[in-house]
Formats: structure tokens, C-alpha cells, sequence
């Protein structure tokens, strides 16, 4: 079994996606750990408010079966996959971490870029696993968090 931690967000109906994602979370690995909510403003365009959190889950599938199957989900939820990248979304599940694994295959990025760029992603992952090593920084998500230039600046 590897560990996982899978961002999860919404800014259209978000209470009713994010609580269906999770949900839906729960049934493809069981039990899952969720951190608080945060909400945060729109990245990359002009939008309503994302709600954030991370849930971290147990698996034996692969790093490609777990990445299809949180497409399924966002799918199930309405997710429309033919607009803009950075745009309203019904439900954003983005596999962050799967282990320890590093790679870049298959347009996978282990772990994902925004764990160190997004305080709506660090800080919940911070919340579920402080002592998590980034397994490229070799820092804690704690220290990484510590030293985010927005640390100061709590979520909403």
C-alpha cells in the first residue's frame, strides 16, 4: 500500500462538490484524512472563490489508476474538460503525492508544482502531515510552509 495526498477543490456549488468528491473518495480507498477547508481566490483567471482542502488515502493501484480514476470523479461531478485551463471548476482533484515517488511520465508530475507554489495547497497539507518530507525540497511541508512568503497571510 503507498500513501497518497490528493488536492481537492471547487468554486461552482463548492460545499455540494466538494463534499460529493469526497464522498465519492471514500468509496474508490476507503478511509481518507481530510484537513480543513480554506478558501482561496481564483489562480490564473478572474472567478468566484475556490474551496480547498487535501485528503490524504492508502492505495494499491497505480500512479496511472489513481490518475484516471480521480478523472472519473471530476467527470461524475460535471468537470468540463474543454475550456480554459485555468477556469471555474465543479471539482479539482490533483494527486500531489504518491509515496515518495519523483517523476514526470505520461503528463503525471510527482509530486505536483503546486505544493510549493499555492497556500491553498501547502497549508492543508500541511494540517494532515506537518513532518511530510517533499521529496524533492527534503524539507518538511512545515519548514516549507514556514518559509512561504504568504505564511503570514492565513487563507480565508
Amino acid at each position: 500500500m503507498v500513501t497518497l495526498y490528493i488536492s481537492v477543490g471547487s468554486n461552482i456549488d463548492p460545499e455540494t462538490h466538494l463534499r460529493r468528491g469526497v464522498q465519492q473518495l471514500r468509496q474508490v480507498f476507503g478511509e481518507v484524512q481530510c484537513s480543513p477547508v480554506y478558501r482561496s481566490a481564483a489562480i490564473g483567471f478572474t472567478g468566484d472563490d475556490f474551496l480547498n482542502l487535501v485528503v490524504r488515502a492508502q492505495t494499491s493501484q497505480s500512479i496511472a489508476e489513481v490518475h484516471d480514476c480521480l478523472h472519473g470523479i471530476e467527470n461524475a461531478n460535471g468537470r468540463q474538460r474543454d475550456s480554459e485551463k485555468f477556469d471555474s471548476r465543479t471539482l479539482d482533484l490533483d494527486l500531489l503525492l504518491f509515496d515518495d515517488v519523483v517523476s514526470d511520465a505520461e503528463g503525471i508530475q510527482l509530486p505536483r508544482d503546486e505544493i510549493t507554489e499555492h497556500a491553498c495547497v501547502l497549508k492543508p497539507l500541511v494540517d494532515l502531515a506537518p513532518a511530510l518530507l517533499h521529496p524533492v525540497q527534503q524539507k518538511s511541508m512545515l519548514q516549507l510552509w514556514q518559509g512561504f512568503p504568504q505564511a503570514s497571510q492565513p487563507l480565508q
